[in-house]
């Protein structure tokens, strides 16, 4: 039997075999969609621009990970430690990270971040500059000291949020919800409205 011939009766039955799958390795680029990798130390690893859609990364430890340009569609980062992983300009949509420790995570122009799961997070230290936080559940995250000069965070769900020495200089809190939110010390020029930079909360004031 020629090899033209299996050719197409794998083409025929991928969809049964799977014969025709691309192997999960995770390296930079690599795609590993839908893989369990619970538990597991990824500390370190440079997986720059990985397909992990839908994988199961809950309880493992990625921290120091490179994870930048990453495909996280839906991914499970329940528990995990992910402290100083970089995870800019990822797409981030329906990805959980329930009970996960983000602390000095670099979240820089990601995408989708509204739809990710944050509620109750330790975001101490994370790096969120001009990205879109618009309408995001943060109810309960830890935002001590981040990063969130110029980020949108209009319509955001902050609600006992922690956001003490947190730099929001040039950010967008128009008609975000910040009940019980702690603002002690935050972080911002006091002529930033003058310069056109001024954190803007909708009328609220912070003294």
């Amino acid at each position: 039997m020629n090899k033209a011939y299996l050719l197409v009766i794998c083409l025929f039955l991928t969809s049964l075999t799977g014969c025709l799958d691309e192997e999960c390795e995770l390296v930079p680029n690599g795609h590993c969609s839908g893989e369990d990798f619970s538990g597991q130390d990824l500390s370190g690893m440079n997986l720059k621009g990985i397909d992990l859609s839908y994988a199961n990364l809950s309880g493992a430890n990625l921290e120091r990970a490179n994870l930048a340009n990453a495909y996280l569609e839906g991914t499970d980062f329940t528990g995990a430690n992910l402290k100083y992983v970089s995870l800019t300009v990822t797409v981030l949509y329906n990805a959980d990270f329930t009970g996960a420790d983000l602390r000095y995570t670099d979240l820089r122009y990601a995408a989708y971040l509204p739809s990710a799961n944050f509620e109750h997070v330790d975001l101490t230290g994370a790096n969120f500059e001009k990205t879109d936080l618009g309408a995001a559940n943060l109810t309960g995250v830890n935002l001590h000291g981040a990063y969130l000069n110029s980020a949108k965070l209009s319509y955001a769900y902050l609600i006992s949020a922690n956001l003490t020495g947190a730099n929001l200089t040039g950010a967008d809190l128009r008609y975000a919800d910040l009940i019980s939110a702690n603002l002690t010390c935050l972080l911002y020029t006091s002529d930033a409205a003058d310069e056109g930079l001024g954190v803007d909360l909708g009328g609220r004031r912070i003294i």
